[in-house]
């Protein structure tokens, strides 16, 4: 069993630990160095535990696609899924559309997108609808291109708008 990657001198262990950190509990790099000194006493560099977050984001990405049929199956157990779908970007970067199972919890499928338009999210929702299986109903906010991606793609289903999304818009026209 190899518990250390070749040629470095921090385990896996470090490197689960440091992308938990990041990932799941949105630590800054700075933080997760100063938790490792003060619990273990190993002290790594900044930009060594950048690294070490980037492989375990992409080591997480690669289980999560080989694991595809599985999720499959725990979808189809629960006889098909209830999709959250929402896009964000952030002034000059390409947005990250995000797929989650409302039932499960689990996100589905998240990637980076050209544009909001119907034609890229289209794509990445039939994608999503050939690898998981049947769509219960949709979660959507209000942007056109999604309104449209899941008009194209969704049929047979309950597409709905988030009350998030709308009680937004709705406050922010009565507070123009």
């Amino acid at each position: 069993l190899i518990i250390t990657p070749a040629r470095s001198p921090y385990g896996w262990d470090l490197r689960v630990d440091a992308g938990l950190h990041r990932f799941g509990e949105h630590r800054q790099i700075a933080e997760i160095r100063r938790n490792f000194l003060e619990r273990t006493g190993t002290s790594i560099p900044e930009r060594t535990l950048s690294h070490m977050c980037t492989d375990f984001a992409e080591h997480w990405v690669a289980v999560h696609i080989e694991s595809l049929e599985a999720l499959r199956g725990v979808l189809e157990a629960q006889e098909g899924c209830v999709l959250h779908l929402d896009a964000t970007g952030e002034n000059g970067s390409r947005p990250m559309f995000t797929v989650k199972d409302g039932l499960s919890g689990m996100i589905l499928w998240a990637c980076r997108v050209p544009t909001e338009n119907t034609r890229d999210l289209a794509t990445v929702l039939r994608f999503v609808k050939r690898t998981f299986g049947k769509i219960l109903a949709a979660v959507r906010d209000m942007g056109k291109g999604v309104v449209r991606a899941a008009e194209e793609v969704i049929h047979g289903a309950y597409v709905l708008v988030c009350h998030f999304h709308f009680l937004r818009a709705v406050g922010n026209r009565l507070l123009d």
